[in-house]
């Protein structure tokens, strides 16, 4: 609200008797909060045999804006084990991925999908607007041995 327009300007604040509003008002009112962007996993197998490829679950809080080949191959830090493939569930959405993993040997298989990664980084997920993963995960999958 600006202070001091003549008062007969166009929604200018004034008394009765032509006093101008002496000091201006500024307000600022927030919106809400932005939510963050979030992973989760469902159906992660307790263990592996070692040989067989598993397959477990990757959803996302809001649509992400990545290739299949990006989770396939730079989103997960893996250890005993690689990802060999992954789909989305319902295509074109990018919100639930199938994750398949090929373990090495009868070790553990350890997948860390690694969270605030900038959107430009190598295996970033982000969504089109540039807010990137807030949280992390590990997912562990004990081997036969």
């Amino acid at each position: 609200l600006p202070a001091g327009r003549a008062c007969d300007a166009s929604g200018a604040i004034c008394t009765a008797n032509g006093t101008r509003l002496s000091s201006g008002l500024t307000m600022t009112v927030q919106g809400p909060p932005a939510t963050p962007l979030t992973a989760r996993v469902e159906g992660v197998p307790a263990g592996h045999d070692g040989s067989s490829v598993f397959i477990f679950e990757l959803h996302f809080s809001e649509e992400v804006s990545l290739s299949y080949v990006t989770v396939r191959d730079s989103a997960f830090q893996v250890t005993g084990g690689r990802v060999t493939n992954a789909g989305r569930q319902s295509p074109p959405s990018n919100l639930s991925w199938y994750i398949h993993v090929q373990p090495e040997s009868d070790a553990d298989v350890e997948l860390v999908l690694p969270a605030g990664r900038a959107c430009d980084a190598s295996g970033a997920i982000c969504t089109a607007n540039g807010k990137w993963l807030s949280n992390g995960l590990t997912i562990a999958v004990s081997g036969p041995e």
